[in-house]
């Protein structure tokens, strides 16, 4: 009598997608990533203006003193910090992809400045070469100017002494129109710029 032989009994290999708490568990590791993405890509952002507004800050420092080594006073492109006072006043089109959150400097007439705005950026030598996510406005001292105090709201400007031959220079930016401004200053009697506000 021979032994009959079974057939192996084909063994199928079960198939199963993921479980409920594997996708949450991956939901939630693409969501810490995308988060610290966009971090680390605002706190670059931030850090690249707030370099563009030193570099312009160190820039006007030298313009004015050697307008000051040459002339024996410093330049005022306004009289004040309001709004208005801040230059330029257009925005940009080109370049800035349509955002609409950089200033334009090219259209600065220095063979007729149409007004003191222009004509002090003009004789200080002053115009970057494009667009600029920051306005500026500079004050310095005249000979009509006789020592008085300064109310710009800033106490760095404020507390300068006015004894001795000054000027300020600050940098201002509003990306979103809300009205809180990142603010740079720097001031003859600083050697370097310092960052009042520097998120808007």
């Amino acid at each position: 009598m021979h032994a009959t032989q079974h057939e192996p009994v084909p063994r199928f290999q079960s198939r199963r997608g993921f479980t409920l708490i594997e996708l949450m568990v991956v939901v939630t590791i693409l969501a810490i990533l995308t988060i610290v993405a966009i971090t680390s890509y605002r706190y670059y952002n931030r850090r690249a203006y707030a370099q563009e507004a030193r570099s312009m800050l160190l820039e006007m420092k030298m313009k004015q003193e050697q307008y000051f080594s040459e002339y024996g006073q410093y330049v005022s492109s306004a009289a004040g910090v309001a709004t208005s006072d801040f230059f330029p006043t257009v925005k940009a089109i080109e370049g800035d992809g349509g955002a609409g959150d950089r200033w334009s400097w090219s259209g600065m007439n220095c063979v007729t400045p149409p007004n003191t705005v222009e004509g002090a950026f003009c004789s200080l030598g002053f115009r970057p070469s494009g667009a600029t996510y920051w306005q500026i406005v500079t004050r310095g001292w005249g000979p009509a100017d006789a020592p008085n105090s300064l109310t710009t709201g800033y106490p760095i400007i404020d507390n300068m002494a006015l004894t001795r031959r000054w000027y300020y220079a600050i940098a201002t930016r509003d990306s979103d129109n809300d009205g809180v401004f990142a603010v740079f200053i720097i001031t003859s009697q600083t050697n370097e710029v310092i960052g009042i506000n520097e998120i808007e």
